[in-house]
């Protein structure tokens, strides 16, 4: 009995902190920085934190793409154990989320040269923004770290960061062809790419 109550009261402190810092407003200077260090004291994160902070992304705090996860809820699953690496967001972002930040109205989209994208008809097709830039911010991390190709959790450093963020986060046409495949989407040439005549 002493020993659950001892759990209790631990559990309850972490959650009133991560309450204070998460809290709706509770962090006005610097957010994004604010919040990626809180997140990194989690070895696990590690991963996350570091490749956010070399991507283009490193501005915007975690909690506004990632709004729909519970600190409280985090800390405590930590707290018992039950965080596994790597740490993988198994729930779906949605396009709304990209979309506070990213119109197509507002912002030049910049395929490669050559490259038609019509990032309007993807979206009218029900193409979610995640299903082509789902490694934007962490390029992918926690599939390498499955993989066995970068080293995880406290071995996990920010020059690894940087090594992970140079690999790139940039559309292949392998990617395309999970779509353009001639039966899902059109796989004529013309479709995606500026024919130059001969």
């Amino acid at each position: 009995m002493k020993t659950f109550c001892k759990f209790l009261l631990a559990f309850i402190a972490v959650a009133m902190i991560a309450a204070v810092f998460f809290g709706q407003g509770s962090i006005k200077m610097n957010a994004s920085r604010q919040e990626s260090k809180l997140c990194k004291n989690c070895h696990e994160m590690k991963p996350n934190v570091f490749t956010w902070q070399v991507s283009s992304h490193n501005k915007v705090g975690c909690l506004k793409c990632h709004s729909d996860i519970s600190l409280t809820n985090f800390s405590y699953k930590h707290l018992v154990g039950w965080v596994k690496e790597p740490v993988v967001k198994t729930g779906f972002m949605p396009n709304e989320t990209c979309q506070s930040c990213h119109s197509t109205s507002t912002r030049k989209v910049s395929p490669r040269p050559g490259i038609i994208f019509p990032h309007d008809l993807h979206l009218i097709k029900g193409i979610d923004c995640v299903d082509c830039h789902s490694t934007v911010t962490h390029f992918g991390v926690a599939q390498q770290l499955m993989d066995g190709k970068v080293a995880s959790g406290q071995n996990f450093t920010a020059n690894l960061g940087v090594q992970v963020s140079q690999k790139g986060n940039a559309m292949t046409m392998k990617d395309c062809l999970r779509c353009h495949n001639g039966a899902k989407a059109t796989n004529r040439c013309g479709g995606c790419h500026v024919v130059v005549p001969n």
